[in-house]
């Protein structure tokens, strides 16, 4: 049985996360609990504190499932990135995985 985090708990999760220095990661993971929350229960039912953000993400279940940069091809990255701060990291997370 799914079971729901109480409103207050979330609150005061959300007020922890955002006031205390943790990482990024930390933060994206629970957004991305969240966010499965309301997809599980419906985007009308969801009543979570971040309902109003999370509801304005543009995710579409089929169509946002591969944009990470270690799908995109070689030519992509040769061509979008480039020159770029984000090409070395690119090109680094791609051999690691």
């Amino acid at each position: 049985m799914y079971c729901c985090t109480p409103p207050y708990l979330l609150s005061l999760s959300l007020v922890f996360l955002f006031y205390v220095d943790l990482p990024a990661t930390v933060i994206a993971g629970y957004l991305a609990k969240e966010y499965l929350k309301l997809e599980h229960l419906g985007r009308d039912k969801y009543q979570g504190s971040n309902s109003p953000y999370l509801q304005t993400l543009p995710f579409q279940l089929g169509k946002n499932e591969q944009d990470h940069v270690i799908w995109w091809s070689e030519r992509d990255i040769e061509e979008l990135l480039k020159g770029s701060l984000a090409y070395k990291d690119t090109v680094g997370l791609r051999a690691e995985v």
